[in-house]
């Protein structure tokens, strides 16, 4: 038994209840007699646990089982998709599924907090210092409208191309044309949520999601990766 059979079984272990949320886990000597291995195949089994966000470790006291977010999954799918070269028209077309149903199901769900969340990120974003504050700040607005969807799986899908959703903020955030025309389209989003009006809610946020794949040109099907790379290179050496 090998540290991957090792991490299935606390996995199951966590899944069916057997190990609650918020409880410890067995010290790193118990399991390790337990399933017949070493300590050090046991500490990269938690490693990869805690990593995977089933658990939490804590120094000198142990692990312990973490509460699941929607965007657990994140991490993972993100990887396999990045090692595919995954494009900005494909992650543009997911993105036009995913967040024009984020937010219509908003409109009809969010809170005054969840209003307080996207209001905040419209002006993290327009007191941003730098671009990279700005991407972030973009980024945070996207992830409250997922979130106020009420959608665990929505949320979570979000959650899964928030990483490439940020990459193609980078290009798109650094493009004169693509600013002017989807920056507004924010304050546009969020008062149609506000509204209540979730048929004006997905049609904005699809029409702002499909302003970069009118104006990227040849960037649309190169690897995203690539593309934002190089994009942040730009940005670098402009502050250099």
């Amino acid at each position: 038994m090998g540290r991957d059979d090792v991490v299935q079984l606390l996995r199951q272990a966590i899944a069916s209840g057997a190990h609650p949320v918020g409880s410890k886990l067995p010290s790193e000597r118990e399991l390790a007699e337990r399933h017949g291995v070493s300590r050090s195949v046991v500490r990269e089994a938690l490693r990869t646990l805690s990593e995977q966000g089933f658990i939490t470790i804590e120094p000198a006291r142990g692990a312990f089982v973490r509460e699941s977010r929607p965007t657990d999954a994140a991490p993972v799918v993100g990887l396999v998709l990045r090692r595919s070269g995954v494009t900005a028209r494909e992650v543009i077309v997911a993105r036009r599924v995913i967040e024009g149903e984020n937010a219509a199901l908003a409109a009809l769900a969010r809170t005054a907090d969840d209003l307080g969340h996207m209001r905040e990120a419209l002006d993290d974003f327009a007191n941003a210092p730098t671009l990279l504050d700005e991407i972030a700040a973009d980024l945070a607005l996207h992830t409250a409208v997922a979130a106020a969807s009420g959608n665990q799986v929505l949320e979570a899908m979000f959650g899964s191309v928030a990483g490439f959703a940020a990459e193609i903020m980078l290009r798109s955030l650094g493009d004169p044309v693509v600013t002017d025309l989807a920056v507004p389209q924010h304050r546009q989003i969020v008062d149609a949520i506000e509204a209540h009006d979730a048929d004006a809610a997905r049609e904005l946020m699809v029409r702002h999601i499909d302003v970069a794949q009118q104006h990227y040109g040849a960037d649309l099907d190169r690897p995203l990766e690539a593309v934002a790379r190089g994009r942040l290179a730009d940005f670098l050496e402009r502050l250099g």
